[in-house]
């Protein structure tokens, strides 16, 4: 499934989904990889992943990370104190 939806004035949103946690992964490894190859200025401060719970950040981190992708950890945030 890919969704595009467009707003005069803003970039577009898209959404995307995949049937399996491994496929969500490599989707994202590929989205990211086109935004490098499509000539995009962008630097790994440029994009954020979020989540809604916090238990497939550690896999993903570590999925990105052997794709060769800068991650900032996860877990460096998450076990933070916070306020």
């Amino acid at each position: 499934m890919h969704n595009t939806a467009h707003r005069d004035g803003g970039d577009a949103v898209e959404l995307h989904a995949a049937k399996t946690p491994d496929a969500e992964m490599a989707l994202i490894v590929k989205l990211i990889r086109s935004l490098h190859t499509d000539g995009a200025p962008f630097d790994h401060t440029d994009i954020a992943i979020l989540f809604r719970t916090n238990a497939p950040a550690r896999s993903l981190e570590e999925y990105l990370q052997k794709a060769t992708i800068y991650v900032y950890p996860a877990a460096a945030y998450l076990l933070r104190p916070h306020r």
